[in-house]
C-alpha cells in the first residue's frame, strides 16, 4: 500500500506541477495575446488620428476653394475710350449690397458719388456715377462725366459675397490713375 500512496502522492504531484504550467502557459498567452491587442489598438488609434488630420486639412482645403469660388474682388478702372471710371468685378463670385464711400483728401475737391451700385456679377462691368470737380460750380453736370485734376481721392467699396459675408476694396484715383490699396474679407 505504501507503494499505492507514494504512487498516488506522486500523481498529486505531478498533477499540480502540470495545473502550475498550464497556468503558467495560458497566463503567458493572456500576456501575448493583450500585447498583440494593445499593439492592434495602438496602431488603429494612430491611424485614426491620421485620418482626422488628413480630414481637417480637406475641409479647411475645401473652406477655401469654396471662398475662393464665391469671393468678389471688385476694382475702379478707367476706360480711355468713354472717358469714364467703372467698377468690375474681377473676384470669382457675385458682389452683391455693393457700396461706395468716398474721401477726398483736399477740401476744395468736390465729389458726386452714388452710395450704392447694387450687385455685380463676375466680369460685369457698371460706370461709375461721379464726378471729380474743382468747385461747386460742377455739381450741375452729369454725373457720369468726370472732371480730372491731380488731387488724391480715396474710395472705399464694400460688398458682400452670396454668403454675406463682407469684403472691402480701398482705392486711390489722382487724375486718371487708379490704384488699389488694399483689399479682402472685412472681419466683423
Amino acid at each position: 500500500m505504501t507503494n499505492g500512496t507514494e504512487v498516488a502522492q506522486i500523481a498529486v504531484q505531478q498533477g499540480a506541477q502540470c495545473t502550475e504550467i498550464l497556468n503558467s502557459v495560458f497566463i503567458a498567452a493572456q500576456t501575448i495575446f493583450l500585447g498583440i491587442t494593445y499593439l492592434i489598438v495602438r496602431r488603429y488609434t494612430e491611424e485614426t488620428q491620421k485620418l482626422r488630420q488628413t480630414s481637417e486639412e480637406q475641409v479647411k482645403e475645401t473652406q477655401k476653394q469654396t471662398d475662393q469660388m464665391l469671393k468678389p474682388f471688385i476694382i475702379i478702372k478707367y476706360d480711355s475710350d468713354r472717358t469714364k471710371y467703372q467698377f468690375v468685378n474681377k473676384g470669382s463670385g457675385v458682389a452683391l449690397n455693393v457700396n461706395i464711400k468716398e474721401t477726398a483728401y483736399n477740401s476744395k475737391t468736390h465729389v458726386g458719388l452714388k452710395n450704392s451700385i447694387g450687385s455685380l456679377a463676375k466680369e460685369e462691368l457698371h460706370v461709375v456715377p461721379f464726378w471729380v470737380g474743382a468747385d461747386d460750380c460742377q455739381a450741375d453736370k452729369p454725373h457720369d462725366v468726370i472732371y480730372y485734376n491731380e488731387e488724391l481721392l480715396s474710395i472705399n467699396i464694400m460688398y458682400e459675397n452670396v454668403l454675406f459675408e463682407q469684403y472691402y476694396t480701398s482705392i486711390q484715383i489722382k487724375g486718371r490713375e487708379v490704384s488699389v490699396m488694399g483689399h479682402g474679407r472685412k472681419e466683423v
